[in-house]
């Protein structure tokens, strides 16, 4: 990312009780790289005014490639001649994985010294490259030289025999020098048995300095330096790395998008989608985790692998008032909460009228009353009704229902129901429609 300057937004008119703006994130605060989006929020004589405005960082610094070592190979029967290359070091403060080419020839080296270019390329497009000398000799098939120890008479004198190699070692770091959120633990090896020497106070190292025998942590800006020296004496070239160590000390922000605060919730089967949103301008989301109440942690699902813009999760609820608690944790270790209140009241469906839903039949002049309480307990539950005695309609409300039983009407007259509406002029058709659903029923003449 980068440190980003940016002038605060200007507010026109009446200045007076003006407070702000401010902006979050701040200015001179580390952008990531992409775009991010900046709120700046005023008030007014208690009214709240709001500005946003977008920031973008480019990736403008190309990865870090080390070349593997020179090679230097005798020409086979055949040539060309195939070479073993090795591999490089490729580092990028951005792109994990820089992809990596070389120009080596398809076919083989020919006799002789030729360059190999190796390229690293970030997924922003920077690259970088270094070369890599192969040297192939033609008709040399001994790289080791005998000399005599002279004398003469009767014994042979003694011989001794002593490597040509004048190549010095070339050793690698990894990861290379640079600026880091968080400490590293660095290793250096050589591309030959040697030993290798080093330090990290800046001081030019010897072969009195450390002996490097596994990877080592470095926790503060550090300046490292090294060389290696081979069995045959070559000592390589001191080679210097600066790690810069700036934590990330910046919280990740978090947000939940559904269900809103102090909203009312109906679930779904028991259940409850939870969405939101994460941000962090530092080492990224590592995750972020919901829970209910004082359950559990459960970790959220991220749009993508890696991608915590936006994530959800689905939790088991039952009806009440609830609190929701989201966390999201950055890559080193910042957290930041958000929390909020919420109540699911998922109401209870209605009855639906069926065959127990039957008010007599018809001629039968029996006690109605289990017919008027089926009613009552309809319309106590949201259900529509709409009742015809004769020529005498009724609304739906239990008091009205239990007129049944106390208006002067005439005995004989017809009671038609209907479930599917307040229907307050039923015809002699519709009465002959919810005859089959719920019967007819006479008032008790007694």
């Amino acid at each position: 990312g980068a440190e980003v300057q940016y002038p605060l937004p200007v507010v026109t008119g009446n200045k007076a009780d003006l407070v702000g703006p401010t902006c979050s994130p701040a200015s001179g605060e580390l952008f990531p790289i992409g775009n991010t989006t900046v709120n700046c929020v005023a008030t007014h004589s208690g009214d709240e005014l709001s500005a946003s405005f977008t920031v973008s960082v480019n990736d403008s610094t190309p990865p870090a490639i080390q070349a593997p070592q020179n090679v230097i190979s005798n020409a086979s029967g055949e040539v060309p001649t195939t070479v073993s290359l090795g591999f490089p070091i490729v580092s990028d403060i951005v792109d994990a994985n820089p992809s990596v080419s070389n120009n080596a020839p398809s076919t083989g080296f020919p006799p002789g010294t030729t360059s190999v270019v190796w390229t690293a390329t970030d997924d922003h497009g920077n690259f970088a490259i270094a070369v890599q000398m192969v040297t192939v000799l033609a008709g040399t098939p001994d790289m080791s030289v005998t000399y005599g120890s002279g004398g003469g008479g009767g014994g042979g004198g003694g011989g001794s025999s002593r490597s040509s190699d004048t190549t010095p070692p070339v050793v690698t770091a990894f990861p290379l020098g640079g600026t880091y959120s968080s400490s590293q633990s660095v290793a250096l090896s050589a591309n030959e048995q040697a030993t290798i020497y080093f330090t990290t106070d800046g001081t030019i190292p010897t072969t009195s300095s450390a002996v490097y025998t596994s990877p080592f942590g470095i926790t503060s800006n550090k300046t490292l330096m090294y060389f290696a020296k081979d069995e045959s004496g070559n000592e390589g070239s001191v080679v210097t790395q600066v790690y810069v160590i700036k934590p990330d000390k910046t919280k990740p922000s978090v947000a939940i998008s559904q269900p809103a605060a102090n909203s009312d919730v109906i679930a779904t089967d028991g259940e409850i989608l939870v969405t939101g949103t994460a941000s962090d301008r530092g080492s990224g989301i590592k995750l972020v985790e919901v829970r209910l109440d004082k359950g559990q942690f459960m970790t959220a699902t991220p749009k993508s692998e890696g991608d915590w813009s936006s994530w959800q999760a689905t939790l088991s609820i039952a009806d009440g008032k609830h609190r929701l608690v989201s966390r999201a944790i950055d890559n080193t270790g910042n957290q930041a909460w958000k929390n909020m209140n919420f109540t699911v009241d998922t109401p209870s469906p209605p009855p639906v009228p069926g065959p127990d839903f039957n008010f007599g039949a018809a001629g039968d002049w029996g006690d109605n009353n289990n017919s008027r309480d089926t009613a009552k307990n309809m319309a106590n539950h949201g259900v529509e009704l709409a009742i015809l005695l004769g020529d005498l309609s009724y609304g739906s409300s239990s008091s009205e229902i239990n007129s049944w039983w106390t208006d002067d009407i005439t005995p004989l007259h017809v009671i038609s129901v209907a479930a599917l509406g307040n229907h307050d002029d039923l015809s002699p058709a519709m009465m002959n429609q919810y005859h089959g659903l719920f019967g007819l029923a006479k008032k008790d003449p007694n």
